[in-house]
C-alpha cells in the first residue's frame, strides 16, 4: 500500500478541490510492457483532436454561410438564429485557436528518458524530482488532469495541463505518461536536502 507524504499532502491544501496520487501509486499493477529497449518517449498534444474540433466549426461557418445565400427568403427568427450561428462560431473558433494552437501553458511537448523528464525546453534531471504526480481537479462537469513534477526542497513544485493530450488508454493520457514516467524513473528515491 502506499503512503502519501507530507509534500504530496501540503500540494493538495495549496490545490483546493483536487487529488493526488505519485505516478507509481497510479500505475499500481498496470505496468508498461515493452518488449524492445526505449531511449526515450515524446507525448504530443493530439493532433486528431484538434483537427476534429476545427472541422466541427468550419461546418458551423459553412452551415451559417449556405443558409444565408440560400434563394428563399428568411423569416426573422431565421435571420436572428443565423446571427447567434455567426456569433457562436467566432467565439468557439477564438477560443479553440487559444486554446489549442496558441496557449504555450497547454502545448508543449512533454518526453521522458532515462536522464529525467523535458517539458518543451525545461529540463528536470532525475536527481532534482523528488517526486512526480498525477493530480486530478474537477471543473464543471469534467476533471482536469495535471502532470505534477516535485522538487527536493520540499517548498516547490511544478504542474502541467494535460487537456491537449489523448490516449486510446481507457485508463486516460495520465496513466500513459505515467507508465511511462515508472518505466524511465531510476528505482531509488533521491534524499531530501535538509
Amino acid at each position: 500500500m502506499y503512503i502519501m507524504d507530507n509534500f504530496l499532502e501540503e500540494i493538495l491544501q495549496v490545490e483546493q478541490g483536487s487529488a493526488i496520487k505519485a505516478t507509481g501509486e497510479y500505475v499500481g499493477t498496470r505496468k508498461l510492457i515493452v518488449t524492445v529497449a526505449l531511449n526515450y518517449k515524446a507525448f504530443k498534444p493530439s493532433i486528431l483532436f484538434k483537427s476534429f474540433i476545427l472541422i466541427f466549426i468550419a461546418g458551423l461557418i459553412i452551415l451559417a454561410i449556405f443558409k444565408t445565400f440560400q434563394p428563399k427568403k428568411l423569416t426573422d427568427s431565421e435571420i436572428g438564429g443565423l446571427v447567434v450561428l455567426y456569433i457562436a462560431s467566432f467565439i468557439i473558433g477564438a477560443n479553440v485557436i487559444r486554446q489549442f494552437f496558441t496557449d504555450t501553458a497547454m502545448n508543449f511537448i512533454i518526453r521522458v528518458d532515462h536522464s529525467g523528464i523535458s517539458i518543451d525546453d525545461r529540463q528536470y534531471k532525475w536527481d532534482n524530482i523528488y517526486e512526480t504526480a498525477i493530480m486530478s481537479k474537477a471543473g464543471g462537469n469534467k476533471t482536469y488532469k495535471y502532470l505534477v513534477i516535485a522538487m527536493p526542497n520540499m517548498s516547490t513544485y511544478e504542474s502541467y495541463d494535460l487537456t491537449n493530450f489523448v490516449s486510446l488508454n481507457p485508463f486516460g493520457f495520465g496513466m500513459t505518461l505515467a507508465k511511462y514516467i515508472e518505466y524511465f524513473k531510476p528505482n531509488q528515491k533521491i534524499k531530501l536536502s535538509s
